[in-house]
């Protein structure tokens, strides 16, 4: 009996929902092929030309830290 209580206190377990069919795979057409890697190809550009940028920044900060240091 005190096994029934203990099981009592809690809800049953839901059923799970029906799992969602995988997409399917998608072709390697050559046009595919082409838009993807353009899409990378932007992406990892621009994301290149930020961290550049950030390394300027960075560079400059350091320089003029440096400079201001020397005619103390």
């Amino acid at each position: 009996m005190g096994q029934r209580r203990l099981f009592a206190k809690y809800p049953k377990k839901p059923e799970s929902l029906p799992k969602k069919k995988r997409e399917e795979v998608v072709e390697w057409t050559p046009d595919y092929v082409f838009w993807r890697w353009l899409k990378l190809t932007i992406f990892f550009s621009i994301t290149f030309l930020i961290l550049f940028y950030y390394e300027e920044v960075h560079l400059a900060s350091e320089r003029r830290k440096k400079s201001n240091n020397d005619g103390l």
